[in-house]
């Protein structure tokens, strides 16, 4: 069973350092990257332990700080995750049950961010959004079908219309500048 620890072991420098490469939060000014660091639950499972199971209802994002996790099913395994590397994403977008299970490989360490906190990001910040639904990803031939259909339904729901209002602003000469 999960259990978040009570004390962080993972210090907040080290959080915002993998925080920094992960794709969804790259582009966060330092400031959100502290406030995201600073909401941030830790896990810490064994080899074999399960993360969650395919059909679990869940809406927290998940990242790899250290061992690996597998999504697959019984007898397929369709990912392996390794440092700064995130899944749990389509849950938290789309608010339906988990698309595969999640599996500890070796001592695992995880960073676990709430979905209503990611949703709270995704609110103040579009890039989150985009990079959310962007990673709602790969066109996958090992994919299911289902999960598939999803990742294009996020695209639809979310990626298109994020960037045609960015493509609306350059046209307007007001482009997203900055860097």
């Amino acid at each position: 069973s999960l259990h978040a620890e009570d004390l962080p072991t993972i210090p907040r420098f080290e959080r915002i350092r993998v925080l920094r490469r992960v794709p969804l939060f790259e582009s966060l000014p330092g400031e959100d990257l502290v406030s995201v660091a600073a909401v941030l639950e830790e896990l810490e499972l064994e080899d074999g332990e399960i993360v969650f199971r395919r059909g679990d209802r869940g809406e927290d994002l998940f990242v790899v700080v250290q061992g690996a996790v597998e999504i697959g099913e019984p007898g397929h395994v369709l990912a392996r995750l390794g440092e700064t590397e995130f899944f749990g994403d389509l849950a938290v977008l789309d608010l339906e049950g988990r698309s595969a299970d999640a599996t500890a490989r070796g001592t695992t360490k995880l960073l676990l961010l709430r979905g209503a906190d990611l949703r709270e990001l995704m609110a103040t910040r579009p890039e989150i959004t985009q990079a959310a639904a962007g990673v709602a990803h790969v066109e996958d031939a090992a994919m299911p079908a289902a999960t598939r259909s999803r990742s294009k339904r996020l695209n639809r729901w979310f990626v298109n219309p994020f960037r045609a209002s960015l493509r609306s602003l350059s046209a307007s000469g007001r482009g997203a500048g900055g860097g």
